[in-house]
């Protein structure tokens, strides 16, 4: 076995003889501190290990580069949405009255930059809408107490909106009943950060205190307590009594009346809550009478354009499937609480004793081949 002094001088003797290339052979001092070839090799493993690490460590740098970027880009993502604020928002519009049982019918403009208008995204904006009983304990109340009153439910984004107002978004809520009669106040809210934080609107624009000149009111009637005040059989209004109207073969069978109920009826009225229908017999055997009549079911006419629009809505029949021919008279009837009582009406108005109706003022029609 030969010593560590011999390896020494046969290292420093074949460098003096061939030269030594210092980037690929170990210093002098290596083999002084290295004084067998075994610990050389476990050296220059350490060496590559070492190397080996430090590439490790730059991948781990480049991956905590990459996480830092994607990060970064994630903070910008947040930077966008936080720098879009509600710039304004307003109730637009609700209808005034209602009946128990029916809907809230409301609507809401909102500005946010790059959200709303025509240019903007629509996404990233919940709106809420929201009503309270008009308690005048309320009046005194200050904003966030009065709030935390208020029902709040989802309202939905209107795609219809034809931006009558630049750079806003329409927001809208029909269908959320209410049952309760009552006075009711209607706000709506949004939110930019899915409801970590509000921004509440009244009818006058962003609200920041309760003020009672700034609110929008909805009167809820009891539909049960609704009053069939005038209803009367209006077209064919040349047949009553006299020359039957004739419905021919492929024609549909067309009878309107109108009907008046404060509340629900007229141009501020809810339109809900009546149910309307006509009734006919045939007149082969004069003794039959109201108990007789067969009713069909007759429906609102949101085209209703006639002098008395203003306080009258008008219900149609207009069906394909006709009484067999022969001839027939026929009348109306309306309820307000789902048929448990009726009012009738024919061509001259309500019929006070239904048991006893007078023909002369039923119309009259006929049904041909």
């Amino acid at each position: 076995m030969k010593s560590h002094r011999h390896v020494l001088l046969i290292g420093l003797a074949g460098c003096l003889a061939f030269g030594c290339d210092e980037s690929s052979h170990p210093s002098l001092a290596q083999y002084a501190l290295n004084a067998n070839g075994t610990q050389d090799i476990n050296n220059n493993n350490n060496n590559n290990n070492n190397n080996n690490n430090n590439n490790n460590n730059n991948n781990n740098n480049n991956n905590n580069n990459n996480n830092n970027n994607n990060n970064n880009n994630n903070n910008n993502n947040n930077n966008n949405n936080n720098n879009s604020s509600i710039a304004s928002c307003r109730v637009k519009y609700a209808v005034p009255n209602v009946t128990t049982g029916g809907y809230f019918e409301t609507y809401s403009l909102v500005s946010a930059s790059g959200i709303t208008g025509t240019e903007g995204t629509h996404q990233g904006l919940k709106g809420q809408f929201g009503y309270i009983d008009a308690n005048p304990e309320y009046a005194s109340s200050d904003m966030a107490t009065m709030l935390a009153k208020v029902h709040w439910s989802d309202a939905q984004y209107n795609p219809g909106y034809n931006n009558e107002e630049a750079g806003t978004d329409e927001y809208m809520s029909t269908n959320v009943q209410i049952n309760e009669p009552g006075m009711y106040v209607v706000y709506y809210r949004y939110s930019l950060d899915d409801g970590a934080n509000w921004t509440y609107c009244d009818k006058d624009g962003i609200a920041t205190k309760f003020e009672l000149s700034k609110i929008t009111l909805v009167t809820v009637a009891n539909a049960n307590n609704a009053k069939i005040e005038w209803c009367q059989l209006t077209w064919p209004d040349t047949h009553f009594g006299v020359t039957p109207y004739a419905f021919k073969s492929g024609e549909s069978l067309g009878v309107y009346a109108q009907v008046n109920a404060p509340g629900i009826t007229g141009d501020n009225g809810t339109h809900q809550g009546i149910t309307a229908q006509f009734g006919y017999l045939d007149t082969v055997n004069s003794g039959k009478t109201y108990a007789d009549l067969k009713w069909i079911d007759a429906k609102y006419n949101p085209d209703f354009s006639g002098s008395a629009k203003d306080v009258n809505d008008e219900y149609m029949i207009a069906v394909e499937e006709k009484p067999a021919v022969g001839h027939y008279v026929g009348v109306y009837r309306f309820s307000t609480d789902n048929g448990a009582t009726w009012t009738v009406c024919d061509g001259a108005g309500i019929i006070e004793s239904a048991e006893n109706f007078a023909y002369d003022n039923l119309l009259f029609f006929d049904v041909t081949e």
